[in-house]
């Protein structure tokens, strides 16, 4: 198992971070794992400790 943080700009916190950064980092590293042999082999999770302030603008419905 490995675990990847971005640095600065591209670390995914509201603020100094921008979706197209966080994007371009996601991107390039996916692109960089599929030209690894084992890549039929791998499993790729991307999990958010945050929602950067991109989030639904409707309220949840109450049940």
């Amino acid at each position: 198992m490995s675990i990847l943080k971005p640095l600065g700009y591209q670390d995914m916190h509201a603020g100094y971070s921008g979706p197209l950064d966080e994007q371009q980092f996601l991107v390039n590293m996916v692109n960089h794992l599929r030209k690894h042999p084992k890549w039929w082999d791998m499993a790729i999770i991307i999990a958010y400790d945050d929602s950067d302030g991109l989030y639904d603008h409707q309220p949840p419905l109450v049940v």
